[in-house]
């Protein structure tokens, strides 16, 4: 890992907070009580505040080029992921304590999923701000994600910096 960019394990529970912030605003507004709906703005803010301030702080770190030899679709994912936004839906509206422990059980093992599987790949905040993340291979072999603006292709290369171990955003194309 380069100097400057953060733990990977980090990057992706930021990467996840901020990957559910549609859910988050999803959940306040069907919430009955105010302090629940609150509790749910402020997931939303804190993780549309932290993808921000990845998209910030990129321009702190350093780029480097990276070949890209091959580039995956991850969209078969999509359907497994948005299965997690049905619950809203299923989640009563004035729930109790021990509805909130199993909801906040259920979140916290989608955490560790999406921060542990190829789920970082799906993205609707970062998707809304006109981004997409890749699942590429570099020309010495390494998997890595990477965010960036425009699809890469084979052969390509890409000025991207690192935001941890196997995370990457490109700051621009290569001439």
């Amino acid at each position: 890992m380069r100097a400057g960019a953060a733990s990977s394990v980090w990057v992706r529970f930021r990467l996840f907070v901020g990957s559910y912030v549609p859910l988050w605003v999803i959940i306040a507004l069907r919430q009955e009580s105010s302090a629940s709906m609150w509790f749910f703005v402020a997931l939303a803010v804190s993780g549309a505040v932290s993808t921000l301030l990845i998209l910030v702080d990129v321009h702190r770190l350093e780029p480097g080029p990276y070949r890209v030899a091959g580039v995956a679709d991850r969209g078969s994912e999509v359907a497994g992921y948005l299965a997690t936004y049905l619950l809203p839906f299923v989640m009563a509206t004035s729930p109790s304590a021990r509805d909130l422990a199993a909801y906040a059980l259920f979140l916290a093992v989608v955490g560790c999923v999406y921060v542990q599987s190829n789920m970082i790949a799906i993205n609707p905040l970062l998707y809304l701000a006109r981004l997409r993340v890749h699942t590429v291979t570099t020309g010495d072999g390494v998997q890595a994600y990477l965010i960036s603006r425009t699809t890469p292709r084979s052969g390509d290369i890409v000025l991207a910096a690192e935001l941890g171990d196997g995370v990457l955003i490109e700051t621009r194309a290569a001439a």
